[in-house]
């Protein structure tokens, strides 16, 4: 620090130091008041040598700048250092009344004014207080009290500001007041060097969910929270194990985000897949030059929809019947199964009758819309069809959705035949004279949907009978008045076959000609008896 002497009345003081000069200036001005007894005032102004004088090499001198002082009061008004409005630093003002009444508060002011284009720094005014004066109050409040002298602490003024004391004092004894005003002030010269604090402030966002087959994006946010430009800025992120960058396959994540100014923020968005389901626990590192880091992470679930789909039907029917199958398909996985569907196909020996739910026929293939299955959703349908033909009926049902694997169900319905073998026997001719012959047509008729095995036919002669012959499907033996015929070893359904007996009437009578039927299908014999008259 480098200190020089001035004369008392004017101080200045030069301290250097890094980016900083600064210049304290001090001065004084004075006004006085006459106090009188008899409540008497008397107006005059100050002049330079009553209020200032020029002791010690003063450089206060009277100017025009504040204005002229009102009646009744005195008033000094200094500009320093030069004496100058133009060419000083500060003014100050002071104004008091020219007489005041013992004992009565009266009031007195101090401005100061800043003359430059630049701030003065710490700008405080100092009063002396001589004995027989007392300060009652001020505006503002004094800010320090040593002995006789009244602190008022401006703070900073700017350029042109002028900011105003306002005292009220009263006098305790008759004569005259004289009061001194000092102002003081800090002017600085300054340099300014920026000091910047660059800061990394890193987000990482992700959908919390998605399914195993899909993309998803993946964004970064990297911002300069501080001030001055982040240099270098690189974001990278290492991706776990089963998920890889979209555009290269990539197991990692980089980003070149280079320079970023402060207050500046960037967004990059990298779209990540999944080899299947799990979840992608990232964590992104955003560096720059000066060791400057920031950390995010975030978190994302790869779920992903399975399926399972059972059947039901009836094991057996008999042709021509219907049979319903059930199928029922449920979403076991973690994940939304969309579009999901289920596709019957159909087998050739049977014929779709309905389906539940709005199933819809095309092409041999009953097809369900069920929109979307949650985790743990289950879907029923129906569908029948009409067995048509007799053998096995295999029917498979299957079930997909997106990203959900296909599975299927089968069902096997063995579909049965019933035999129903119709027996008829009538007489060609009735009433037969004795002598005569006559002819009984025997026929055996699959109505069932399957075949009759080992058809077996007996035909029984009453004594008024006498075997002639016979034909027909098999060969005919007679024992007694027993006719037998050979086994037909099958009759398709729908088939048909026939034998024919031809018998003399022997005497007259009311006879009966009596058919007997086994097949390996009855268990019971069927039989059929036709009448016929024989007369003489």
């Amino acid at each position: 620090m480098l200190s020089i002497e001035f004369p008392p009345r004017i101080r200045r003081t030069i301290v250097t130091g890094f980016m900083a000069m600064t210049l304290v200036f001090g001065t004084l001005a004075c006004s006085s008041s006459k106090r009188h007894d008899d409540g008497g005032m008397k107006n005059r102004e100050m002049t330079h040598d009553e209020g200032m004088g020029n002791q010690d090499g003063g450089m206060g001198h009277m100017v025009s700048w504040g204005g002229d002082v009102p009646a009744g009061m005195v008033g000094n008004f200094l500009a320093i250092p030069t004496g100058d409005p133009s060419t000083s630093t500060v003014g100050v003002k002071k104004l008091a009344p020219a007489e005041v009444i013992l004992g009565q508060p009266y009031d007195f002011t101090l401005t100061a004014t800043n003359f430059t284009n630049a701030r003065l720094e710490n700008v405080s005014i100092s009063e002396t207080i001589p004995a027989g004066l007392e300060i009652l109050d001020s505006t503002p409040p004094v800010t320090a009290r040593d002995g006789q002298n009244a602190v008022w602490n401006l703070g900073d003024l700017a350029p042109g500001e002028s900011r105003t004391v306002r005292v009220r004092a009263q006098a305790s004894s008759g004569g005259e007041v004289t009061t001194c005003t000092q102002v003081t002030y800090a002017q600085m010269a300054c340099v300014t060097t920026r000091v910047v604090e660059p800061n990394l402030l890193l987000t990482v966002t992700s959908p919390a969910e998605v399914l195993s087959c899909d993309c998803f994006p993946v964004k970064f946010t990297v911002t300069n929270t501080g001030t001055g430009a982040a240099k270098n800025v690189v974001v990278s992120a290492p991706l776990p194990a089963g998920f890889t960058t979209q555009d290269a396959g990539q197991s990692s994540i980089r980003i070149d985000v280079g320079d970023l100014a402060g207050g500046e923020s960037r967004d990059y968005t990298v779209n990540v897949c999944a080899a299947g389901p799990g979840t992608m626990d990232l964590t992104g590192t955003a560096t720059a030059m000066g060791g400057l880091t920031s950390e995010a992470s975030t978190g994302t679930r790869a779920k992903k929809p399975m399926l399972t789909i059972s059947k039901e039907g009836a094991e057996w029917v008999y042709g021509g019947k219907t049979i319903t199958y059930t199928i029922t398909v449920k979403n076991t996985g973690d994940g939304e199964a969309r579009d999901a569907k289920i596709v019957d196909d159909l087998p050739a020996n049977v014929t779709f009758v309905s389906a539940s739910d709005g199933g819809l026929l095309s092409g041999g293939q009953v097809m369900w819309n069920l929109g979307t299955l949650r985790p743990e959703d289950t879907r029923q349908v129906q569908v029948t069809v009409s067995a048509t033909q007799l053998g096995e009926a295999r029917n498979t049902a299957r079930t997909m959705a997106y990203c959900a694997d296909a599975v299927s169900a089968t069902t096997i319905t063995e579909v049965k035949g019933i035999p129903a073998v119709l027996l008829e026997v009538v007489d060609v001719e009735d009433p037969i004279q004795v002598g005569s012959e006559v002819e009984y047509v025997i026929t055996v008729t699959n109505q069932g949907s399957a075949p009759d095995t080992n058809i077996r036919i007996t035909c029984m002669l009453e004594d008024e009978m006498g075997y002639v012959s016979s034909s027909g499907a098999s060969r005919g033996s007679l024992s007694g008045n027993t006719l037998t015929f050979e086994p037909v070893p099958s009759l398709a359904p729908g088939q048909r076959i026939e034998w024919r007996v031809r018998v003399r009437a022997k005497a007259a009578g009311d006879v009966r000609f009596k058919v007997i039927r086994n097949t390996d299908q009855t268990t019971r014999p069927v039989e059929e008896t036709e009448s016929t008259y024989f007369y003489q």
